[in-house]
């Protein structure tokens, strides 16, 4: 489903000449959006940032996911700022996150410019628009029929000094205003999308290619939390026939996870 548009930039608020540099201080802006999941089940949702590609490319106009990286992708439950963890470039050259949350539980999620680009005279600038989707697990769909979710897309901004962060003295604003959604509501349902791998219990053990699934999923990426929880519900929804259940032992040795499944 997409959600909105966004825009990140660290610059100044008006090109500088020897004139006005004084006046023209810098903005720092991220795009925050707020998702309440109104089911009573824990769910795993993936969103997604889709960039305008510059022509000519420019890493100040798109969002690299190099080392550094020049964006931050954070959830906040009421609580401190985490870091999401299983970040990666997708088949289409969007970034994608993935994160659960509880039922009835509201977050926001935050693709935020690193404070670090704040130079003397930066010149970030990255806009695109933001799909929100209810990905599969590894072996079925995590709800039978579309689910609730609130959202509500906005971007905030801060005005700095241009001698900040070497002084903290200064004129500070701040600026935030809500985005339109593409749905033209803040009340929408999310389609369950299939499973991840059709590989079991249809296909042999010699067709699994576990390492490209777990790559294409962000898999070695998620904390020991997120892969737990996936592989559980998954565990789930397995047909309990030889072959299925053969298949899913080559997938564990595969991880390194040091169990055997059989028929009681």
């Amino acid at each position: 489903m997409e959600i909105s548009t966004f825009e990140l930039l660290i610059k100044p608020i008006a090109p500088r000449t020897p004139t006005n540099s004084a006046v023209a201080r810098r903005v720092i802006q991220g795009y925050f959006l707020s998702i309440s999941n109104l089911e009573d089940k824990r769910l795993r949702y993936a969103i997604e940032f889709f960039d305008s590609k510059a022509n000519p490319p420019s890493p100040n106009r798109q969002l690299e996911e190099g080392i550094p990286r020049n964006f931050n992708l954070i959830i906040d439950v009421a609580g401190a700022n985490t870091n999401l963890l299983n970040i990666r470039r997708g088949s289409e050259g969007q970034i994608t996150g993935n994160f659960f949350l509880d039922p009835k539980q509201t977050a926001t999620v935050q693709l935020l410019p690193p404070i670090s680009l704040l130079t003397d005279n930066p010149d970030l600038e990255i806009r695109g628009y933001v799909n929100l989707r209810l990905p599969g697990n590894l072996f079925g769909p995590q709800n039978d029929s579309p689910v609730k979710v609130l959202v509500q897309p906005e971007i905030r901004g801060t005005f700095v000094p241009n001698d900040f962060p070497r002084s903290s003295a200064g004129d500070f604003d701040q600026i935030n205003y809500s985005l339109t959604t593409a749905s033209g509501k803040a009340l929408n349902e999310l389609e369950p999308e299939p499973r991840i791998f059709q590989g079991i219990p249809q296909f042999p053990i010699t067709d699994i290619d576990s390492a490209n699934l777990f790559d294409n999923i962000g898999f070695a990426d998620m904390s020991d939390r997120e892969r737990v929880e996936m592989l559980v519900t998954s565990l789930a929804q397995i047909e309990p026939s030889k072959e299925s259940l053969q298949n899913l032992d080559q997938i564990l040795a595969d991880l390194d996870i040091p169990i055997s499944m059989g028929i009681r």
